[in-house]
């Protein structure tokens, strides 16, 4: 198995294309929960929360920006 501790990991895009990431170092950590689900009425609803404090707001704006 592959990690970011093993300085290992790469992601397959396709069959020709990996990405190496294996030097990646990891600064920080946004845990989201329930950021996708489906409804009888609605299918494949994604969303995100940030939570109602500025900071929560900042750091999904940043977020934002970096996709």
């Amino acid at each position: 198995m592959s990690s970011l501790i093993e300085k290992d990991l790469s992601l397959t895009l396709d069959e020709k294309t990996n990405i190496d990431i294996s030097e990646t170092e990891i600064v920080g950590l946004y845990v989201m929960d329930m950021i996708g689900h489906n409804r009888d009425n609605d299918q494949d609803i994604f969303q995100i929360h940030p939570g109602k404090a500025l900071n929560h707001c900042t750091l999904l704006t940043k977020l934002i920006w970096q996709i």
